[in-house]
Order: C-alpha cells, then structure tokens, then sequence
C-alpha cells in the first residue's frame, strides 16, 4: 500500500481497476481546468468506472492523491497497467500555461518519494516520467496533453531534477527513439518466430539462417521432450 507523504489522501474507489505492475513510472497530464481538486469529478463518476487519476495537482503545488499508487487506473491506455497518472491545474488553457514553480516541486517530490529515475519512459513496462501524447498506445484519443509547454519542461526541469544533472534535447530524444527501435525489434523477432513455426509444421527447411536456427531449437526440444525457451 502506497499512500504519499507529498499528498493529501481523498481516496474513490470507483476509479481503481485492480493492482498495477510495481513500477517506478509517472504519466504526466494536464486537466483543462481551473479546479483546485479533481475529487468531486472523479467520485461523481461522470468519467466512467474505472477511468481516474492517482493524483491531482492544482496551481499553488496542492497534491491530492485519490488512489493507492499499488492500484491500476484509466489515465493512459496502453500505460495503464505499469505508471502512476498524475492531473494538473493548467487555468482551462494548457497551450499557454506551463506548470507553475510549485507544481513542478510537487512533481519533482512525488517522483522523488516513488522513487522515479531521471530518465524518459519506454512504451512499454519501463521506470520513468512520460507525458499522456509521448506514445500513440497511450494516447488513443489523439489529444496533445500535457501541451508543447509541459513536454518542454518534462525534458528541461523535471527529468534533470531527478538525475541531479542536465539533460540535453538530444539526450532526451535518444531516450525517446530508443522505445521505438526495441519495440520493432521485438516485433521482428515475433515475426520470425511465426513464420519458422509454419516452416516447421510444413516440413520445410527455412533458407533465413535466423528462421533455421529457430527450427533447429525447436527440433531439439522435441527429442529431447524440453521446452525450446
């Protein structure tokens, strides 16, 4: 059970989905609001079961946390299952308001005190800080959230903070782009797979020395009656 020393605890039930896959992982998103709390909102359930924020955080640094960070909730799609979803205040106009200097502490502390690595997440189960449009799978809806501004200061202030030192764009880029090479790596690596299995269910020998291998393992595991992982 994790419940925040940086927040104010103001749990609702209905936005828990079950228990979240233990990493150290922040989304970060922007409201479109001038509330001061997000409470009400999401026990009003006009969202949809299910749908949430672990936290809120509103313009003077005030943090709100409605959910156990152990606990899963609908903030990011794809993300869902692994991060914590953290709202902002943003004055009803995220295009031309950045986070404030308190509201970046407050980030800054919860990460902080979740331990969160100073560095971009990946696309899948990672450690980090990310932002809601960072992935297409996070971000079905094809908003912009958390806006220009705050992707600037995800990369400029926030990811820093948490390594103690500076992060260049180019670095930042390079975290970014690496999510998407190992996913189409992995990718390719499942398309092999598939197709050395339907060589192999044919009695066809591959010419591909990648899918020959994968047949050969296979051959072996079955005399020796293993499994081939």
């Amino acid at each position: 059970m994790t419940i925040l020393k940086s927040c104010v605890h103001r749990p609702v039930a209905k936005i828990d989905d079950g228990p979240r896959d233990q990493r150290k992982a922040v989304v970060l998103h922007t409201a479109v609001s001038r509330a001061t709390s997000l409470f009400d909102f999401w026990q009003g359930g006009s969202a949809g079961k299910g749908i949430g924020s672990h936290i809120y955080i509103a313009e003077d640094g005030h943090a709100e946390q409605y959910l156990d960070t152990s606990r899963e909730t609908g903030h990011a799609f794809a993300a869902n299952a692994f991060t914590v979803g953290i709202e902002t205040w943003d004055n009803a106009d995220p295009d031309h308001t950045p986070w404030t200097q308190a509201q970046l502490d407050k980030i800054i502390a919860i990460c902080q005190e979740l331990g969160v690595p100073g560095k971009a997440l990946l696309e899948g189960p990672s450690d980090g800080v990310g932002f809601h449009r960072q992935f297409p799978s996070w971000n079905e809806n094809k908003h912009s959230c958390p806006g220009d501004l705050r992707v600037n200061q995800v990369k400029t202030v926030i990811i820093p903070a948490l390594q103690g030192g500076d992060v260049t764009q180019d670095e930042f880029d390079e975290m970014h782009a690496k999510s998407h090479r190992v996913r189409v790596d992995r990718l390719a690596e499942v398309a092999d797979s598939a197709l050395a299995l339907s060589d192999w269910a044919e009695g066809t020998e591959p010419a591909d020395p990648g899918r020959k291998a994968i047949v050969d393992k296979l051959k072996g595991a079955r005399r020796e009656g293993g499994s081939p992982g």
